[in-house]
C-alpha cells in the first residue's frame, strides 16, 4: 500500500489475474460439492477432477503462456485418459 493507507484507492492497483484465480479457484471447489452432491464417490471425482484439471493446464500453458508441449506432457495427458478409461471400465 501508498503511504496514504486508503485500501479503496489501492483497488486499482489490483492485477486482474488475483480475481481469475480466486474465480477458479471457488469454481473448482463449488464442481467439486456439486459433483459429490450429484452422487460422485469422493475418490473416483477428486481423481477425474485432478486428471481433467491437469489436461487444461498444459492447454491453457501451450496457448496463453506460449510453453513447449514436450513428450513428458504428451505421456502425461495418455497417462490420464487411460485412467479415466479404466475408472469408467
Amino acid at each position: 500500500m501508498s503511504g496514504k493507507h486508503d485500501i479503496v484507492a489501492e483497488w486499482k492497483y489490483i492485477n486482474w489475474t488475483t480475481f481469475v484465480l480466486g474465480l477458479a479457484i471457488v469454481g473448482l471447489e463449488a464442481g467439486s460439492i456439486y459433483m459429490y452432491k450429484a452422487g460422485w464417490n469422493i475418490n473416483t471425482g477428486y481423481l477425474v477432477k485432478s486428471m481433467v484439471l491437469a489436461i487444461a493446464l498444459i492447454v491453457v500453458g501451450y496457448f496463453l503462456y506460449k510453453e513447449q508441449f514436450t513428450t513428458t506432457k504428451a505421456l502425461g495427458v495418455v497417462m490420464c485418459i487411460g485412467g479415466l478409461y479404466f475408472i469408467n471400465k
